[in-house]
């Protein structure tokens, strides 16, 4: 089929020509009618799985606001002083009295969608002088005629009075930062909440342009006292994607002069060097040609692709180039041609196999964002092999015609780089036994590190280090007990109608089983836990002074139909349905926490608050037994919830890998022997070739525990990775091998190989080791990991491809002659 194909290169090649800037042509109209979308947030990085689902569910579903966190810093360590509070309030009433008013929950009482721990503060002094729902300039001057001394106490008396509604209470602390006790009564940070209608959360266009007209107003007061910043998902994804674009625009050019660099110390001829780099771009156009097709969306991971096919795409011209020379010695350029593609086209078609089953194994991941990142470079590496077998031979051979008819040939280059590599690849044959013995020993000493890589998933992994929006995202989320401010939960999503009366004595019963949890919060006993159960419960019971729930007529109607919690005998789904409408219409925050409502009232979240410490075997322990506590529920109801997610996808990731690496293992090793057999009638060539780059598998988990760089969500396909990558370097040299044993003796061949493909795989290894190793310098810290691990995964695979591999080649090669012989 390659012998065919290199006639038809030589017959029609400007036909080959053709067909690649066809294709190209038809992928840039791609790009042209559909676009690039962009995007970026956590829900990216997550895994299609119930739990997960569920857990967007609680986020999208149970909640009337779309809510902005404004993070405030104190330039002199302590936020609660008269200075820092009263410029907090001053942002507040900035926020209220501008264009922005009639986007809050509540424009008609601004007050009431903003808050503080200055309003905190400045109500409990009000109240005490009798002023009810202060304005903000009453909130100010109160706050202005006291010290920070006064301040404190009322803070301490507040904090400290058993008659204080405990919901404030808690909401006051955990809107500061982890630094507060009453000892000290000081805080560095704490955080305004801006609550908008939660349309405006629908649609991330508007919520983006709301976020940046906050943004203004924030940035546009002077400030003595505190540092404060606008905290919206919208400007933190658009921040990290602008700032990620910046950073691509700067690697794809400088992947490019890199290789440009090493093209011209082994091309040393110009118009080789953009012969190649015309097919690499091709190639990069069809990529993005299909995704746009595919309508893929593009994010920080996607992104790097281009600059990985620089360093994997250029490989193919190298070979090409470098063996079609070699041909040229002693061939026209036609026959040059046609052995190119017939003998290092296999090489390359084995490859590319190879390569594209490593990046489509992310196929079996639970991630959809990996499943497009293998998906895309899988096809850049299918548009690579493409372009590079038509329009780089096409190319060569319509150039050389001219040179043939006056007789001049291609000049050999590269031999000082082949000689070297040849001696010592022969020395070390020699020793084969020495070499195997150290690499085993070398193999183990790695093993056992490998043995302690440890997985994490943590969505700060994903976050740029040197971004002023994320540093201050990594403060909240390491000062504070919970970033915006709420306790350590796990939900339980309820799916199904919640207005029937045996539903909720189900709910009360799961909620009842939580008593024994060993990790769930108790009060008096029982589970602390929120739900529409306890929040009916709240708004007909009476709490004494200061309880802002209770309600009389809810009251009278909830004790009609309900009896210590549970719904009466007789009480019918109309019944409770008008307990839910009257929760709905009066106190729609509340019941819209817990209650959700399409054309019934069809799913409700049970809120528990848990105590895990963030540790594994308490997260197993914790998930473990809520999953026995809704068993009454009867399958209709979900666990789920933050810590519980990171610890079922870190388990994932770690499954993931392996079912990746078997995978791949199997498929290549599979492709190797068959293609070998049939070519060689040598199937074990094909494990032989497998072999040094499994041990290399080995060496990069080891390595990645050496240089402190754990398994996640990016780096689980390194394992997949190193088989499919590494892998063609060994084919090239197995490839070579067999074609130069056949009328040589060991020695011979193995110095033809390594004198044949030397220069080509060093070129190889260096270009793909440049584009990978760039993204170190990404801005993404995954990407950065991903990368310096992949390139060192290359210079693993082409050390044991170039040096180890052909020691193991010798021995099959004696075993066979033996039985030759025999």
């Amino acid at each position: 089929m390659l012998k065919k194909l290199g006639r038809a290169i030589v017959k029609h090649p400007l036909m080959a020509i053709g067909i690649v800037l066809v294709i190209t042509i038809a992928s840039m109209a791609s790009v042209a009618k559909f676009g690039l979308e962009q995007e970026f947030s956590e829900e990216t990085f997550l895994p299609d799985l119930e739990i997960v689902r569920a857990n967007q569910e609680i986020s999208n579903n149970f909640t009337s606001t779309y809510d902005v966190t404004i993070l405030t810093k104190a330039k002199n360590g302590d936020l609660l002083t008269k200075n820092a509070l009263v410029e907090m309030l001053e942002i507040e009433k900035s926020i209220a009295n501008s264009s922005l008013k009639q986007k809050l929950y509540t424009p008609f009482m601004p007050s009431y969608s903003i808050g503080s721990v200055a309003d905190i503060i400045t109500q409990a002094v009000l109240q005490q002088k009798g002023i009810e729902n202060p304005i903000y300039d009453e909130k100010i001057s109160a706050l202005q005629q006291m010290n920070d001394s006064q301040i404190k106490n009322v803070i301490k008396n507040f904090l400290t009075n058993p008659f204080a509604p405990a919901d404030i209470k808690a909401m006051f602390t955990m809107s500061l930062t982890k630094d507060f006790n009453l000892s000290n009564l000081k805080a560095k940070g704490s955080i305004i909440r801006v609550s908008f209608n939660y349309t405006i959360g629908k649609d991330d266009k508007l919520a983006l342009e709301t976020e940046r007209r906050l943004d203004e107003i924030v940035k546009s007061m002077n400030y003595a006292a505190i540092d404060a910043y606008v905290m919206g998902e919208q400007i933190v994804v658009d921040e990290i994607m602008k700032a990620n674009n910046e950073s691509m625009k700067i690697l794809l050019p400088l992947a490019l002069l890199m290789v440009i660099i090493i093209l011209a110390i082994i091309y040393r001829d110009v118009i080789d060097m953009l012969v190649s780099l015309l097919a690499l771009a091709f190639a990069i156009i069809w990529m993005y040609g299909f995704g746009a097709a595919m309508h893929y969306s593009f994010n920080p991971i996607t992104t790097a692709i281009p600059v990985l096919l620089v360093g994997l795409g250029i490989d193919y011209g190298i070979h090409l180039t470098m063996r079609y020379r070699e041909e040229r010695q002693s061939k026209s350029s036609g026959e040059a041609v046609e052995n190119t593609v017939k003998h290092i086209g296999m090489g390359l078609l084995l490859a590319t196999i190879t390569t594209v089953v490593a990046f489509l194994s992310n196929l079996t991941s639970p991630i959809d964002l990996l499943g497009e990142f293998g998906i895309l470079a899988a096809v850049g590496i299918i548009a690579s092999f493409i372009t590079m077998i038509l329009f780089v031979p096409s190319c060569k051979y319509l150039r050389d015609r001219s040179k043939e008819m006056r007789g001049s040939k291609e000049k050999r280059e590269g031999d000082a780089l082949n000689k070297a590599m040849a001696k010592a690849a022969v020395a070390l044959e020699k020793h084969g036994k020495t070499v195997i013995a150290v690499t085993i020993v070398a193999t183990i000493f790695m093993g056992y590190y490998a043995m302690q890589l440890s997985t994490t998933f943590d969505i700060k992994d994903f976050l740029p280090e040197k971004l002023e929006i994320t540093k201050n995202l990594r403060f909240m989320m390491d000062e504070f007990e919970i970033a915006g401010g709420t306790a350590e939960e796990a939900y339980i999503l309820v799916k199904e109608n919640v207005a029937k009366p045996d539903t909720l004595r189900k709910m009360a019963q799961c909620i009842y089983n939580m008593k024994d949890d060993e990790y769930v919060v108790k009060i008096d006993g029982n589970a602390k836990a929120m739900s529409i159960l306890s929040l009916m419960s709240d708004y007909a019971s009476y709490q004494g002074f200061g309880d802002l729930r209770y309600n009389e007529t809810f009251a009278t109607l909830y004790n009609k139909y309900f009896e210590n919690g549970l719904p009466k005998e007789n009480v019918s789904e109309e019944n409770i349905t008008l307990l839910y409408s009257w929760l709905y219409l009066n106190a729609p925050m509340d019941a819209k926490m817990v209650l959700h409502k399409s054309s019934y009232y069809d799913e409700a979240v049970i809120r528990v608050e848990v105590n895990t410490e963030r540790k594994e075997e308490r997260v197993d322990e914790l998930y473990n037994d809520l999953k026995e506590d809704i068993k009454p529920l009867n399958g209709s109801a979900v666990v789920t919830g933050g810590e519980i997610l990171a610890k079922i996808i870190m388990d994932l990731i770690n499954e993931s890998q392996i079912r990746s690496l078997i995978t791949t293992l199997i498929s290549c090793l599979a492709i190797l022997a068959i293609i070998f057999y049939i070519k060689d009638k040598s199937a074990i060539l094909g494990v032989l070739t497998l072999i040094p780059v499994a041990l290399c598998v080995i060496w990069i988990l080891g390595s990645m525990y050496l240089f402190g760089i754990p398994l996640n969500v990016m780096t689980l396909s390194i394992a997949s990775l190193t088989i499919g990558l590494g892998v063609t370097y060994g084919i090239h040299i197995s490839h070579r091998f067999a074609e130069e044993i056949k009328d040589k003796d060991i020695d011979e061949a193995c110095r033809n190989t390594i004198a044949h493909t030397g220069s080509a795989l060093f070129g190889a290894a260096a270009t793909t080791i440049a584009g990978f190793g760039l993204l170190v310098f990404a801005l993404m810290p995954p990407l950065q990991q991903f990368g310096g691990i992949t390139a060192l995964t290359i210079l693993y695979s082409f050390i044991s491809s170039t040096f180890i591999l052909p020691s193991l080649l010798a021995i099959w090669a004696r075993i066979r002659k033996r039985r030759e012989i025999s």
